[in-house]
């Protein structure tokens, strides 16, 4: 029991000692940012638009133009999807 808590002792005077020092100035300190708390949005990805079933692209949002990017190449998947079942005249 001794040997054990001496090994402990012996962990927490090296770590003390390897701890940094406070600063000396307040030219040695970082400066402070304040954040304020909003909600940020991010881009959802080519992913999500590929979960969208196709019926249901038309109701679909987007934010951004890579969002709008991602929607026009998942309605061209849907499109050349279901091209194949239509007739030729509707397809030029």
């Amino acid at each position: 029991m001794g040997r054990i808590s001496a090994v402990y002792t012996a962990i927490l005077l090296g770590f003390s000692t390897s701890l940094p020092a406070a600063p000396e100035t307040a030219d040695d300190e970082l400066p402070i940012i304040r954040l304020s708390p909003a909600v940020r949005e991010s881009d959802r990805g080519a992913d999500f638009y590929q979960r969208v079933p196709c019926r249901e692209l038309g109701t679909a949002d987007v934010r951004t133009d890579a969002e709008r990017a991602h929607l026009d190449a998942r309605k061209q998947q849907c499109l050349e999807k279901y091209r194949q079942f239509a007739p030729r005249s509707f397809q030029r």
